[in-house]
C-alpha cells in the first residue's frame, strides 16, 4: 500500500455526507499511513443560501480546514457558482476559484511533492497547475449520462470536461469495466478497480450478537429487502410488480428515498415498507433480518456502468441475492440469482427463498472477504506505484487483480 505519502483528495462528496462512497473509504484507509487532505465537493451559492435560511450552514462561505485525525484534514473550499454543468465558462471560473483556494492553503498544509487524487470530473484546470507530483482521476460514475438524467447539466459539456481531465492525468481508475474501457479510449493508463464493502461494519450481519431491528420484527415473513438510495436508476415498476404479485411478502426499502418523481408507484402499498435512512452502523442489522436481498436496477445504458456498492455489502451478509441483469454482477452468477425480466425476478426470489445450502451462504461470505475496501486501496496502490514510480505493480491489473468470480467460485 502507498505509505508515507502526501495525498490531496478532491472529492465529489462532502465529508459528512448522508452516505459514504468510495472517496470516503479510500481517504480513511490511505490516511492510516499517509498524510491526507480531503477537499470537499462543495455546495453551490444557491444551496448555501438555502441552508442559511433553514438555520444551518452546509458550507463555509470563505473556506475552512478542520482536523479529523493526526493524518487527515478536511478542507472546505469557497462555494461554487451554479450551472457549471451547463455553461463551460462557469465551470472554468469554479475551477479557478478552487485552484486559487488550494494554492493559498498548500504552504499552511506543508504540502509539496504530493499526489493529486480527484473524484470529480470537472478538474482538468487543476492538473499540472497546483504543484502535484502526479495525478489520478478516480471515476465512480458515468457522469455524462447520470447527471443529465437528473436534469443536472448537458451531456456534451460534461463529456468534454471529463475528457479534458482524462487526457491530462497520469492514470485513471474506473469502478466498473464499462468505465475503465471508456477511459482507456482517451488514456491508456486506465484501470478497473471496482467498489467494495467495509468488512469492519458489514461483517456484523453474520454475528449472533447483532440484534434484529424492532421495525423488522413486526413484519410478516418473508422479507425481501433493499438497502440504498432510491434513484432514477432504481426500477420502481419492478418493485411495485413484486409487491403486487406477492402480497404476502414484505418488501422493505432501507435508505434515502431520493428525488425519484415516481415514488408514488410504491408508496402506500400495504406490503411495501419505506423505512428511510438509518445510521450506517445499523444497516447490518437490517441485512441480518432480510430473507432475500435485491438489486432492482433498470437495465439500461446507465446501469451497465455502475459497480453497486450495496452488492458487496449484501455478499458479506451471506444472504441470497437477486439482481436484475447488470454487467458488474454477472461475473458473480454462480453465487447469486440474476433475472432478465419481471416474472423471472419473482421466480428467482422464490428460488432464493428455498435455498437450503449452507455452503452457498459461506461461499458468498468468503468472496465478500476478498472484496473489502482495503483490498481496493492495495490494488490502486499497485497501479499508482507502477505508473508513477515505486515498486512494480501488475502488468495487467484488470486480469491479475480481479479474476472472474463466476469461474473461480465453482
Amino acid at each position: 500500500m502507498l505509505n508515507n505519502q502526501k495525498i490531496l483528495i478532491v472529492s465529489n462528496q462532502m465529508w459528512r455526507d448522508r452516505w459514504k462512497g468510495p472517496v470516503h473509504y479510500f481517504t480513511e484507509i490511505l490516511a492510516r499511513v499517509n498524510q491526507v487532505v480531503f477537499v470537499e465537493g462543495n455546495y453551490s451559492l444557491g444551496k448555501m443560501g438555502l441552508g442559511m435560511l433553514k438555520g444551518n450552514w452546509p458550507v463555509a462561505p470563505f473556506g475552512r480546514r478542520i482536523t479529523i485525525s493526526k493524518n487527515l484534514s478536511v478542507f472546505t473550499p469557497p462555494p461554487r457558482l451554479p450551472y457549471r454543468h451547463f455553461l463551460p465558462g462557469v465551470g472554468r471560473i469554479n475551477q479557478k476559484i478552487l485552484r486559487r483556494s488550494i494554492l493559498q492553503s498548500l504552504p499552511r498544509w506543508g504540502f509539496t511533492d504530493y499526489l493529486l487524487w480527484v473524484f470529480i470530473h470537472q478538474a482538468s484546470d487543476l492538473v499540472g497547475r497546483i504543484g502535484e507530483r502526479a495525478s489520478i482521476y478516480h471515476c465512480v460514475d458515468d457522469w455524462s449520462r447520470l447527471l443529465p438524467r437528473g436534469g443536472i447539466g448537458s451531456e456534451k459539456v460534461i463529456d468534454c470536461d471529463e475528457r479534458a481531465l482524462v487526457r491530462k492525468v497520469n492514470l485513471v481508475i474506473g469502478t466498473s469495466q464499462f468505465l475503465s474501457e471508456k477511459m482507456q479510449k482517451v488514456n491508456p493508463n486506465s484501470f478497473y478497480i471496482p467498489n467494495a464493502f467495509s468488512h469492519e461494519i458489514f461483517s456484523r450481519a453474520t454475528q449472533s450478537e447483532t440484534p434484529l431491528p424492532e421495525d423488522l420484527q413486526r413484519l410478516n415473513s418473508p422479507i425481501i429487502g433493499f438497502v440504498g438510495s432510491l434513484e432514477k436508476k432504481s426500477d420502481l415498476d419492478l418493485i411495485r410488480y413484486v409487491a403486487l404479485e406477492r402480497p404476502h411478502w414484505s418488501v422493505v426499502i432501507v435508505g434515502y428515498l431520493g428525488e425519484v418523481p415516481d415514488l408514488y408507484k410504491i408508496r402506500g402499498l400495504p406490503n411495501v415498507h419505506l423505512l428511510g435512512m438509518r445510521p450506517l452502523e445499523e444497516v447490518p442489522s437490517y441485512l441480518k433480518g432480510f430473507d432475500v436481498c435485491m438489486v432492482p436496477f433498470k437495465m439500461d445504458q446507465l446501469t451497465e456502468s455502475i459497480s453497486p456498492q450495496k452488492f458487496y455489502e449484501y455478499l458479506a451478509s451471506g444472504k441470497p441475492i437477486v439482481s436484475t441483469k447488470i454487467r458488474e454482477v454477472e461475473q458473480f452468477s454462480s453465487l447469486i440469482e440474476i433475472a432478465a425480466h419481471y416474472d423471472e425476478f419473482i421466480q428467482k426470489i422464490e428460488k432464493a427463498l428455498d435455498e437450503r445450502d449452507r455452503s452457498a451462504r459461506d461461499q458468498r461470505i468468503r468472496v465478500a472477504s476478498e472484496n473489502t475496501w482495503t483490498h481496493r486501496v492495495e490494488a490502486a496502490s499497485q497501479v499508482v506505484q507502477r505508473i508513477i514510480g515505486g515498486s512494480p505493480g501488475p502488468e495487467n491489473p484488470q486480469q491479475d487483480l480481479f479474476p472472474s468470480h463466476s469461474a473461480s467460485s465453482e
